[in-house]
């Protein structure tokens, strides 16, 4: 061999060298580019092209793409972005829970109000002086099952007790002082899907507590009841009813107990279904009324009870217009 066949020989080889090194590092790249592509798609199944992270979604699995959302997460990571976004997240967590905690603790105390009132009105109604056919007429309130106010409820104890104090972080589940923040999403959970079953846009005072009464009618007691319907019988039941109103509105118009009579403010309201109260019912409901600064006004007065009536008055109607005439005044 010359030398120049030698020289061309070797050259030969060591082209194959570059080559079978550049194959190899081709198949190299192609698998790295397989491996990225394979945690991308695990990625972005939780990962919506419209997110809140604010990170481009891949477009297509060809390996230009593959490689720009790489050079993007990257960015993304580099950026501190998953940080801030943690920081975001948990300061918008605790003004939620705050604010949450904060209406809450609204609600409770507003039903600790009724309470209060419900106090006064059982105390109004321990006195059904001339109320011949009524034994007793009681009230109470009851803690509610609304299961919207229990999660509500259970995210303002754990407020309280410093589970969800601000210099903790929301993310760290793992550590035993963090327990409290895994609990309080738990129940931001299961709050959403009982708002989800509910379809409720708002939790007002009557959803947070139940509100029961009891009668006894002629030695009959009736137990405690949810529904003023389901106490009493037919005439009795709007007897009850009306007792309870007029305790109800007293209370609320904050009429006194003594008052000379030149000093007392009379409220007068409508009183309807007195068709089912016998007479004289209704006269000792009147003159209960009364006592509590009370006037009733309603019509068809029964022929036995027209003496019972200050001013009795007939209504016409004319040319679409009612007509009002006094038939009875008296002082």
């Amino acid at each position: 061999q010359t030398r120049d066949s030698i020289a061309v020989e070797a050259t030969k080889e060591r082209v194959q060298d570059i080559l079978n090194s550049i194959s190899a590092l081709v198949q190299q790249v192609t698998k790295v580019v397989d491996t990225i592509r394979a945690k991308q798609d695990l990625l972005y199944l939780d990962i919506a092209p419209s997110n809140s992270l604010d990170l481009a979604v891949r477009i297509s699995s060809d390996r230009s793409h593959v490689l720009e959302a790489a050079n993007e997460l990257k960015r993304f990571m580099d950026e501190g972005k998953i940080e801030q976004f943690k920081e975001e997240v948990a300061n918008l967590f605790g003004l939620t829970i705050n604010q949450l905690t904060k209406q809450t603790e609204s609600l409770l105390e507003a039903r600790q109000e009724v309470a209060k009132v419900v106090i006064k009105i059982r105390a109004m109604l321990s006195d059904l002086e001339g109320i011949s056919v009524i034994d007793s007429i009681d009230l109470r309130t009851q803690e509610s099952s609304n299961k919207i106010l229990s999660k509500l409820e259970q995210l303002q104890i754990l407020n309280d007790e410093g589970a969800l104090s601000i210099e903790k972080s929301l993310f760290n589940f793992d550590r035993p002082k963090q327990t409290g923040y895994a609990r309080a999403v738990q129940i931001i959970k299961e709050l959403r899907q009982e708002l989800t079953k509910s379809n409720k846009k708002a939790l007002i005072l009557d959803d947070t507590y139940e509100l029961e009464i009891r009668a006894s009618e002629n030695g009959h007691d009736t137990g405690w009841q949810v529904s003023l319907d389901e106490v009493g019988s037919n005439g009795t039941d709007v007897m009850i009813k009306t007792i309870v109103n007029i305790a109800m509105l007293a209370i609320a118009l904050g009429i006194k107990g003594k008052q000379r009579e030149e000093d007392k403010t009379y409220f007068h309201c409508i009183l309807d279904e007195i068709g089912v109260l016998h007479p004289s019912y209704l006269k000792e409901l009147m003159s209960f009324a009364n006592k509590k600064q009370i006037r009733f006004l309603n019509g068809a007065p029964n022929r036995q009870l027209v003496s019972s009536f200050k001013r009795i008055y007939i209504l016409t109607n004319s040319h679409q217009k009612t007509m009002l005439r006094p038939l009875l005044s008296r002082q």
